[in-house]
């Protein structure tokens, strides 16, 4: 529901003012006020959509009203329409609308004209009032979005000061003329720059200058560098050798960089440099070992493959190479000449099922140039961080004469068994016919004595 507001000293003029209104304007709160100091408390504590002020009263006349009402922080936005008896005042009328009053009218007031005057001023009111709504919106989106700003401020330059100017990269920041918008603490000691000298200046001139000097090939750095500017829509990385000089020390650089897409520097360019001496060390060190054990690995007898975990042959040492050069990306069971499958009961496909080292003895029948042979294999699986099968180093041993001699062995201890057995017969009966003439011996012996214990008798006997 609409508010109007009256101020008249006259509570006649009021109560016809009031009447008038609840007629030609039924769906409104009429307020009253009798002087200029009630129709400001009013105003401010109602906020009416229209006041209607008459000039001529006492203390505080319409004019004074008028401008307090305008000058009132809750109160300027209220549409005033000042009424007078004076029909032909010009002056008061100027006077009036100096005074910030939004229209004037004469007494006696024609009703429709009246009416018709408060409902442009409720128009005007409205719209005021969603201008100002909207303006306090954008006030306070804008104040909002402010203090986003300053807060992304502060976290940016936490994240300069505190992150990346701590960073052990080395970083670049060009804006889309390649000049150099910021660098951190890890590219002054990497390149062995000052930040207060470098910033504002041409990447391209610096690298030509001074930049380029510092790498073991100065001419692939700078060609490689410079062909991102030229076409910076792709991403570069590289690998670059820092030679020591004075206090700058020798160091691998790894050298990454990608085009910026968007934001301030839009077109610019970003530059990382991570210091990777110590992997590559390792690296290198690593390369020696794999090429001793490759050596090693070379100079053995057996066959030694390395099989991703399709059995394609990634590697394959001498030996293998000697039995099939063309060994490598075969799968494993199709590098033996003559066979197209895996070989049966295969210690490799076992160890890819269990992820365990296992061993066993692969017999093939039938293999081309080679024949029936057996072979001694061992699987052993390589994993990864996460304990997942990358591939598998196969050994591989021809044992096959060793079984043809065991199986040798196996025969002459057969036909060796059985001259044992033969002359063990042979001892047994000799032995029973020795023990049966012992046993002639024994009794030959006791008759003997017994004879000769009767020759004793009767020698004694005779005797006496």
């Amino acid at each position: 529901m609409k508010k109007i507001l009256a101020i008249d000293d006259q509570k006649d003029n009021l109560v016809a003012i009031k009447a008038l209104l609840k007629k030609f304007i039924p769906n409104c709160e009429v307020f009253i006020a009798q002087s200029g100091k009630e129709g400001l408390d009013i105003a401010r504590k109602e906020q009416p959509d229209t006041i209607l002020l008459d000039i001529i009263m006492p203390k505080m006349d319409g004019y004074e009203v008028c401008k307090k009402l305008k000058e009132g922080e809750l109160t300027k936005h209220i549409p005033v329409i000042m009424l007078t008896a004076i029909r032909t005042d010009m002056e008061s009328k100027i006077k009036g609308l100096d005074a910030g009053a939004d229209a004037f009218f004469t007494k006696p007031i024609e009703p429709n004209e009246l009416s018709a005057q408060i409902n442009v001023m409720f128009r005007i009111k409205e719209a005021e009032d969603k201008l100002r709504a909207e303006r306090e919106l954008l006030d306070e989106t804008v104040k909002k979005r402010t203090e986003e700003l300053r807060e992304s401020e502060r976290r940016y330059r936490s994240l300069i000061d505190d992150v990346l100017d701590t960073s052990s990269v080395g970083i670049f920041i060009l804006d889309s003329d390649f000049k150099v918008v910021w660098i951190n603490s890890a590219t002054e000691k990497y390149f062995g720059l000052k930040r207060e000298d470098v910033i504002g200046k041409d990447k391209q001139q610096l690298i030509q200058l001074k930049i380029k000097n510092i790498f073991e090939d100065p001419a692939n750095f700078r060609q490689k560098v410079f062909a991102t500017y030229r076409n910076n829509t792709y991403m570069e990385n590289f690998e670059c050798h820092v030679l020591a000089e004075g206090d700058r020390e020798e160091r691998w650089l790894e050298h990454w960089s990608q085009p910026i897409k968007t934001g301030l520097y839009k077109g610019g360019r970003i530059e990382h440099y991570s210091d990777i001496t110590e992997r590559k060390i390792v690296r290198e060190a690593l390369h020696e070992s794999e090429e001793k054990m490759r050596t090693i690995l070379d100079s053995m007898p057996d066959v030694v493959l390395q099989l991703d975990a399709n059995l394609k042959i990634l590697w394959a040492n001498k030996a293998t190479i000697q039995l099939n050069p063309n060994a490598v990306n075969q799968f494993c069971y199709k590098a033996l000449p003559g066979r197209s499958d895996i070989c049966p009961g295969c210690p490799i496909v076992k160890a890819l099922k269990t992820g365990k080292i296992e061993q066993g003895i692969v017999h093939l029948k039938s293999v081309t140039g080679v024949g029936e042979s057996y072979w001694d294999d061992i699987g052993i699986p390589i994993k990864d961080t996460q304990g997942k099968i990358v591939s598998i180093v196969k050994l591989a041993r021809n044992i096959t004469e060793k079984k043809k001699a065991e199986a040798e062995l196996a025969k002459y201890s057969e036909h060796l068994e059985e001259l044992v057995k033969e002359r063990t017969k042979e001892l047994e009966e000799k032995n029973e016919k020795l023990a049966q003439f012992n046993k002639l011996f024994v009794d030959r012996e006791f008759r003997i004595k017994e004879l000769k214990d009767k020759v004793k008798e009767l020698e004694r006997r005779l005797s006496s």
